[in-house]
């Protein structure tokens, strides 16, 4: 459904409604919550719903579940939050503002509380006394500032407080935050690496996750960390820009396989701009890599995957030569895909991928000759170097092994080209002319 609830010049009544469920809609009906009065769950997340949070929202007693986060609230919440049955709570990713009334809320059966992506100020409470049983607190991207109480690391099990303002974290939180005047991913140490220096001078605040004009170097691993395999998971999707949901396991996201807890399988589709993550080369149990929307340059990390069959990273802009020793690691390799590219640069040493089934660098910008070493192996079938700039090509056919086993071999166009320019009263494609 696409659009908005009518708007009715009265309240629309639910008094009876127990579930309901408009996630991901457009609506935009600032009237439907009212009368609410047995709803146990809430659903509104990823909306266009607008204005402040009313007490229409936050006085449901019967309320368990409620979500209105993608949405443009804005605002603060100066009243009370008056919902003793609620268990989960997101306001994440509106324009919400000034202190959240932490120590006001009669939540007693609180477990999971989601506020990150708003722009709330102000202090967290001394004590847990409002909310004895919550254990997730997500703050990510606030302007909260202070301290964090000590009571935070012995009662919560999951914690982002990355991108506030913070001056001092417990000695035993669960994962330190970076301290001031570092930075890094997610704004803690991990297995991407360790807090790099940031020497911006306003870098005052611990566990920020970027600084002006100095990219993160990934790699610089601190054994001391590991992250799970779901907070890894998140991470690629931030990057990525999927939208997900931190409360379903992302073993059980589209294009995400496991196998006990170890990824095996990532296809994927950026939603934003984003670079060949090389934290992908993080993932020593990936046997089938496909990802599209990327740009950029190979990252050598990629090479490392020592378990990988299958990868297909064709149809997107990646550029910059192929490193050196990319395929030294590819014991298990049987089909590469790097079609459709703007790769330069001379082949890497394809010795060890002797495993190969089929290869397709096609369309790309790749000079040099053809690696001798592809006419040997018994298992490749297929080979698509076309429209490239590689030469050499004639010597590559004297094996005579390969018109034995290859049913499939395409290598035209192997020619630089240049294009006269088009007239303007030619309607058709340019035409290419190979060089003298």
């Amino acid at each position: 459904m696409i659009g908005q609830v009518t708007s009715t010049s009265q309240p629309l009544d639910f008094s009876g409604l127990n579930r309901l469920l408009v996630e991901r809609h457009n609506l935009m009906n600032k009237h439907m919550a009212e009368g609410f009065t047995v709803l146990t769950k809430l659903n509104l997340f990823d909306n266009e719903f607008e204005g402040s949070i009313t007490r229409t929202f936050t006085d449901i007693p019967s309320i368990e579940h409620l979500d209105m986060s993608g949405n443009y609230f804005e605002g603060t919440l100066e009243h009370s939050i008056n919902m003793p049955m609620v268990k989960y709570l997101s306001l994440s990713n509106n324009k919400l503002s000034g202190s959240f009334p932490f120590s006001s809320m009669k939540t007693p059966m609180l477990e999971f509380l989601d506020l990150s992506a708003n722009r709330f100020t102000g202090n967290l409470p001394s004590s847990s006394n409002a909310t004895p049983y919550l254990w997730s607190l997500n703050l990510n991207s606030n302007k909260i500032s202070g301290d964090i109480p000590e009571w935070i690391p012995d009662q919560m099990n999951e914690i982002d407080f990355s991108d506030n303002r913070f001056t001092s974290q417990p000695s035993n939180l669960l994962t330190a935050l970076c301290p001031a005047g570092t930075f890094a991913p997610k704004g803690t140490a991990g297995r991407w690496g360790k807090c790099a220096d940031c020497p911006k001078a306003n870098n005052d605040y611990i566990g920020q996750t970027t600084c002006e004009g100095v990219d993160y170097k990934f790699g610089e691993s601190d054994e001391s960390f590991r992250l799970s395999v779901k907070e890894f998971l998140w991470y690629i999707f931030d990057k990525m820009g999927i939208p997900h949901n931190k409360r379903v396991d992302p073993c059980k996201y589209a294009g995400i396989k496991c196998y006990n807890q170890k990824v095996v399988s990532v296809d994927l589709t950026a939603r934003v701009d984003c670079a060949l993550l090389p934290e992908f080369g993080y993932l020593p149990d990936l046997e089938y890599l496909r990802l599209r929307g990327i740009s950029g340059t190979l990252p050598s990390e990629l090479g490392s995957l020592g378990k990988l069959k299958y990868i297909y990273i064709s149809h997107n802009e990646l550029t910059g030569t192929i490193p050196s020793a990319f395929f030294a690691n590819w014991m298990s390799i049987k089909q590469i895909d790097m079609s459709k590219n703007s790769f330069s640069g001379t082949l890497p040493n394809m010795n060890a991928i002797s495993s190969i089934e089929s290869i397709n660098l096609s369309e790309n910008s790749l000079e040099g000759t053809l690696p001798s070493e592809l006419g040997n192996f018994v298992s490749l079938k297929d080979i698509k170097f076309s429209n490239n700039l590689l030469r050499g090509i004639s010597s590559f056919f004297r094996n005579e092994v390969i018109f034995a086993n290859f049913p499939t071999i395409i290598i035209y166009a192997n020619v630089k080209q240049r294009y006269y320019p088009k007239p303007q009263c030619y309607k058709g494609p340019y035409i290419p002319v190979p060089s003298a």
